[in-house]
This record gives structure tokens, sequence and C-alpha cells, in this order.
């Protein structure tokens, strides 16, 4: 699941300033992505300024589920939801309903979280990535629904969202799109077809080569 850039989230200056460059470390250091989030929670709390911590729970949620902790988030997360519809804060939300529905698939509920994403997949103004990321939530909620073809076609837009995202950088396009093609492999393997599953491990590794910045890929 990807996040707006810093200007989206039009949050508290000083705040922002915290948000803002910790999007960017959620893949490569979420653990730090993690901290600087609930430092900028806390200054938003002591303001009294809503829409600066509904973004940095956001955060918040984004960089524990990075770190796979989805299921000791999720009320966080279900709170900041309606935080986000309180405050119509659409883009919050978008992001929220993606991470929730990975956390609904930790729990054992890969519906509830299709269900969730219904507002993200069918909005006309969401940023590219965040539809791609929910695409890939979909197709790991329905991952054992037969569907092949569909879910073979959202992972194929997600990539090509992936790669037309303008607001990211090269290295950030590279990594994400390596990160799907390993969901791409393990789906293959769970059909049993080895050689796909592979030829997108392959893909993968090869997408990684192209890295300015080896230490983009997080690990």
């Amino acid at each position: 699941a990807e996040v707006p850039s810093r200007g989206d989230a039009r949050a508290d200056a000083e705040v922002g300033s915290i948000v803002g460059p910790a999007w960017s470390w959620r893949w490569q250091a979420p653990e730090l992505a993690l901290v600087f989030g609930e430092r900028a929670l806390r200054t938003a709390d002591q303001r009294g300024d809503q829409l600066a911590g509904l973004w940095a729970q956001t955060l918040v949620v984004s960089a524990s589920c990075r770190l796979g902790q989805q299921l000791a988030v999720t009320d966080k997360a279900i709170d900041a939801l309606r935080l986000s519809e309180r405050l119509a804060d659409d883009a919050a939300g978008a992001i929220l309903r993606v991470e929730l529905a990975g956390c609904a698939r930790s729990a054992g509920v890969p519906l509830v979280g299709a269900g969730l994403l219904r507002p993200v997949l069918s909005a006309t103004d969401i940023r590219p990535a965040v539809r791609a990321a929910a695409l890939i939530q979909l197709a790991g909620c329905l991952a054992y629904s037969e569907r092949h073809r569909e879910l073979d076609g959202a992972l194929a837009e997600a990539d090509q969202l992936y790669a037309d995202d303008a607001q990211f950088d090269q290295d950030t396009r590279l990594g994400l799109r390596a990160v799907l093609r390993s969901f791409v492999a393990r789906e293959h393997r769970r059909r049993g077809d080895l050689r796909s599953a592979l030829h997108a491990a392959e893909e993968g590794a090869n997408l990684l080569v192209g890295l300015s910045d080896l230490s983009a890929d997080g690990g």
C-alpha cells in the first residue's frame, strides 16, 4: 500500500515535517517510520490537530503492517478509518482500507478484506499507487476463489500503475514492482505452476538489478 505525497497530507507544518519524509522510509526502514509516526501522533494529540493526527496514525498503521503487525494494529486502523470518514479525507481513508484488508487477511477473513476495498477500487480520483496496492490486496483476498484470469489481470494492472506513478523515483518504482513479483510468484506456487513462479521470481530479481541504490530494496 503506497501513500500520497507530503503535500497531499495537508497536515500541520510541524507534524508534516515529521510525517512527510517518513513516508519514504516505510519500505526501506519501517521501524524508523513507525518511531517517527508515533512521535508525530503525540505532537498532533498535544495540539488537538485531528487532521495531522489522522495522517500520523495512517503512517503508524502502514509502517506497522510493513513489519507484519497487522493484527496488533487493527483497532488503530479502524479508529483512524472512522476519523478519516468524519473529516471527509478520502485519501487517508483509501490507504487505511488497503491496510485493513491486509489485517482481515491475517485474521483469516479475506472476504471482509475484499469488501473493505470496494470504495477504493470504485473511486475515480485515487492515486495510481494506492489503486495498485488495493488490487494486490484484492488478489490476496480472493486467492482461493479460482478466478485466475481476473486475479492475473488485477496484478498486471497493479504493475502498470506502479510503473506509471510519476510521484515515485525510479528506485521506488522498481522496488515496488519487484515486491509485486514476489506476490505473483507465490500465487503461481499456490496453483502448482512452478515454472511461472520461477519466471516471476527471476523478473523480480532482474528489476532489483536496476536499482541505482542497492540499499533501496530494504533487504
